[in-house]
């Protein structure tokens, strides 16, 4: 590799996309998008989600990785953003005109995304994860990556999550269920994870959780242990309020700490990403009502959440204030 890996990492939702699409855009690069999604890469089951420290071993994942900066990991996925299971037709369903419809638009998404995405002549990458939060200080030593990391309220993501889970069909929260919160199940039972954060919550594992309550949990594990890492090492942490109130001066950081060219201007910055909300899209975001997600919950719903923010003994943020309350993480 003749430069440093260019990573933008953080929790689903959190506005990685957005950031990512805008820098690359700026600096002509080439993005990999989320190469650890078990649907869309095939061999990352074992990989995507994992708590992997510092000083661990791990000749498999060092092998992906490398194979991921190089840019050897090219995938339908990847390039495109398009999941390879919704294209491949089924015989059993193309005689409704609705399963064609349905069938003929994901294959135009397909080459709308190819064309935008697909940048032949970018020889510099820029990858997006959003299932490495606990490696990170694993791919700083063993890559040494320049990285932005971002953060979003805990409330804002939940809601959004809620939010996608419905638009899909609405899966049941289930501890124990098919469906993706089944990650919390995985990080309850690794040792080395319990050993290293968290033993001293594994009494709210025995709760009975409800959807509100699992993803906030969720938010916690995937998110305080690397803001408090990264900053114990005097890591910039990007925090998504921050950036929508002072873009200028937090893509000009960001352009600095990834070592680029061109700051992006403010017809880039205001565009929405591929993975924007409906009122982002509509341009309702410009009014900057950072907490539009507050009027998702009751007042049970925000405190259920600030329990578990309480409990994780989170700093940054609290389910009552829309914006962070602190930039500082300073206890685990």
């Amino acid at each position: 590799m003749d430069n440093k890996p260019l990573i933008i990492a953080g929790s689903g939702r959190s506005g990685t996309t957005w950031v990512l699409d805008v820098l690359a855009e700026a600096n002509n690069l080439r993005t990999v998008f989320e190469p650890l999604n078990p649907d869309g890469v095939k061999g990352t089951q074992n990989f995507a989600n994992q708590y992997v420290a510092e000083e661990t071993e791990n000749q498999d994942l060092k092998y992906f990785m490398q194979r991921v900066f190089n840019g050897e990991i090219n995938c339908i996925w990847t390039n495109t953003r398009c999941l390879p299971s919704k294209m491949r037709p089924s015989i059993s369903k193309m005689g409704t005109w609705e399963y064609n419809y349905t069938l003929l638009a994901q294959y135009k998404k397909f080459y709308i995304r190819y064309a935008k995405f697909s940048k032949k002549k970018a020889f510099r990458l820029i990858t997006k994860f959003i299932r490495a939060n606990l490696m990170l200080d694993w791919l700083a030593a063993n890559f040494d990556p320049q990285m932005v990391f971002m953060v979003r309220h805990p409330g804002a993501v939940v809601s959004s999550k809620i939010t996608a889970s419905q638009a899909k069909g609405g899966a049941v929260w289930d501890f124990y269920g098919t469906n993706e919160q089944r990650i919390l199940s995985q990080y309850k039972n690794d040792e080395k994870l319990g050993k290293d954060f968290l033993d001293k919550y594994q009494g709210i594992f025995s709760e009975k959780l409800s959807a509100v309550a699992g993803h906030t949990l969720i938010w916690c594990i995937e998110n305080v242990l690397p803001i408090y890492n990264l900053q114990k090492k005097n890591k910039y942490v990007f925090f998504y309020e921050d950036i929508i109130n002072n873009p200028e001066k937090e893509f000009g950081l960001m352009v600095k700490i990834l070592g680029l060219e061109r700051t992006p201007d403010s017809s880039l910055v205001a565009r929405p990403s591929q993975q924007a909300s409906q009122e982002m899209m509509s341009g309702s975001m410009k009014d900057k009502k950072l907490q539009r997600w507050m009027k998702n919950f009751n007042k049970e719903g925000l405190a259920e959440i600030n329990t578990i923010l309480s409990f994780f003994n989170v700093t940054v943020y609290n389910a009552f204030e829309p914006e962070p309350i602190s930039r500082t993480q300073d206890v685990i």
